[in-house]
């Protein structure tokens, strides 16, 4: 198996970097004909556009033009407040329409889960373009010096390509 990027060849993908094409994967003990083509719907996914508008203390719009190729989006959102000498309050949103998705959710899915939880309503379709974070998730009480910045995180799901040798 060859993962990259790993811990000796670590170079991040560059910006405006393409994936579809003819590619061939060369190295000690590697086939010489492993060559593949990688279709242009299994390229890498425009960035994500997302934007926010209101006050940290009300509700908070958040909107997004599509991205091609999404099947499905998900967004969380997290605020920390320190309440004294070891102790937090920490309070965690998801975009979902259900109780209890979070962030383990920002990493790879299947086709298969992200139509299962489309239909469950636990991902955005990719229709959405926008939603907005209830009042209170970021609000902090007055004066409160130990209140962290709120961190948002969202999730773009595209389409799944699998290639195998030979």
């Amino acid at each position: 198996y060859v993962y990259w990027p790993n811990r000796k060849y670590g170079m991040q993908v560059p910006r405006g970097a393409q994936l579809a094409g003819d590619h061939k994967i060369v190295g000690s003990g590697i086939p010489e004909s492993m060559q593949f083509q990688v279709q242009q719907n299994a390229d890498f996914m425009p960035k994500l556009a997302l934007r926010s508008q209101g006050e940290m203390t009300d509700a908070v719009g958040l909107s997004w033009p599509t991205v091609d190729r999404a099947r499905a989006y998900f967004i969380t959102g997290m605020h920390m407040e320190v309440n004294g000498e070891n102790s937090y309050s920490m309070v965690i949103w998801s975009s979902a329409d259900v109780p209890g998705a979070g962030s383990d959710l920002h990493a790879f899915l299947t086709g298969s889960f992200i139509d299962k939880w489309l239909k469950q309503k636990v991902l955005l379709p990719p229709s959405a373009t926008s939603c907005t974070i209830p009042r209170g998730i970021f609000a902090s009480p007055p004066g409160n010096q130990g209140a962290m910045p709120g961190m948002l995180m969202m999730t773009a799901y595209g389409p799944e390509s699998w290639i195998t040798y030979p």
